[in-house]
């Protein structure tokens, strides 16, 4: 390999993916890490090695980009967006792609008719005058088109696009057509060991934060119209997301029923993994990708992965040889008492997992990434 590192600069604006930074350490790049710091101070695993900015110093940070061969932007949150825009044309851009940007712009795609009419609700109770309705409605229409002109300048900007599946991808491409070169992601890699015990009651893990994109209303109407066991308790992780119309209303529905338990507390890595350890079945209705941190831990304590058909997601596993099942799969199993895995199909997954973050290597990721900057393939 050419003994040269790329120097990157990493550009990080949400803490809870600050981790995904290490895919780039290694013998490819020379990295320098940039959090951006909000109210709440940062203190993770890069406390000591990072360097730290707040958000009004966004010229200091572009002048400092400038002096880097490949910028790392992790999410297109607007201040990235900025970044991107005012680079100098020779640094490269690479977008860590989080789902949000693109997403948000498909809303008529990723939403249930129940989730929908739930949202609308808000608005029913807020508009009653058609003055308000027909002003307001037009202002976020403009303010949403601006918005989509604005993520349209940046990914022409941007050199490539940092993704997990290519199945993904390509479903994004049919809506975004000028999305930058894919590379692929490592798979995670994590040092568990195969975790299989099951107890009653059987923990079955609706969604994973508050935000629409989960559907929750109709799981919420699937537990509530089936006969249900006492072997069972809904655990509804509602940890983040922020406050909505939506999200409160999706709280009073689960409020009603004795066996859901909403868990409001965030969990830190290590409380998360031994979180998992007690799961038997992990319900996540959204029609895009999200929670894929979920899904994974899912496989390493063999956990019974239920997504939504729509999920590009779902093919994605399937492909890669995972056993995922289906919403309608989950109507099933509620009812026929069959909401755990097999120890053989579970375990199964769990070499999977080992399988692929062998093959998806962090070093395979980086290599490809550096061979694209060299244009020295053409993957």
């Amino acid at each position: 390999m050419n003994n040269i590192k790329i120097k990157a600069i990493h550009i990080n604006t949400d803490y809870k993916f600050i981790y995904d930074n290490t895919n780039f350490e290694g013998v490819f790049f020379d990295n320098t890490i940039i959090i951006l710091e909000d109210n709440n101070p940062y203190d993770g695993i890069y406390r000591d090695v990072a360097d730290f900015y707040k958000y009004t110093d966004e010229n200091t940070i572009i002048e400092k980009c400038n002096q880097y061969d490949l910028v790392v932007l992790y999410g297109l949150s607007l201040i990235n967006q900025k970044i991107a825009l005012r680079l100098n044309k020779e640094v490269k851009i690479a977008w860590r792609f989080f789902g949000y940007e693109l997403y948000e712009h498909l809303e008529n795609l990723m939403y249930s008719e129940k989730t929908i009419r739930a949202i609308n609700s808000g608005w029913q109770n807020w508009t009653k005058s058609f003055f308000k309705s027909t002003i307001l409605k037009e202002y976020f229409k403009v303010k949403k088109d601006r918005e989509k002109f604005l993520l349209e300048r940046v990914i022409k900007r941007v050199n490539y696009f940092l993704c997990l599946s290519e199945e993904e991808y390509i479903y994004l491409k049919k809506h975004f057509h000028t999305l930058p070169q894919f590379v692929k992601l490592p798979f995670p890699k994590y040092s568990n060991d195969f975790h299989f015990e099951k107890k009653i009651p059987y923990n079955i893990i609706l969604g994973h934060n508050t935000k629409a994109f989960n559907n929750h209303i109709d799981i919420l109407d699937i537990i509530d119209r089936t006969p249900m066991r006492d072997n069972y308790e809904f655990l509804m992780l509602f940890s983040y997301g922020g406050t909505t119309h939506y999200s409160k209303i999706v709280r009073k529905i689960a409020s009603q029923n004795q066996q859901i338990r909403i868990i409001e507390d965030f969990m830190t890595g290590t409380e998360f993994t031994a979180f998992y350890q007690g799961v038997s079945a992990f319900v996540l209705n959204a029609h895009r990708e999200i929670a894929v941190g979920n899904v994974y831990y899912s496989f390493l304590n063999g956990v019974k992965v239920y997504l939504n058909r729509n999920n590009v997601i779902l093919d994605w596993l399937r492909n890669e040889g995972f056993v995922v099942f289906t919403i309608e799969d989950f109507v099933e199993d509620l009812e026929n008492n069959n909401i755990i895995l097999s120890e053989d199909t579970a375990y199964h997954n769990y070499i999977h997992c080992k399988k692929l973050s062998d093959i998806n290597s962090i070093e395979n990721f980086q290599k490809r990434l550096y061979d694209y900057l060299y244009k020295k393939t053409n993957l």
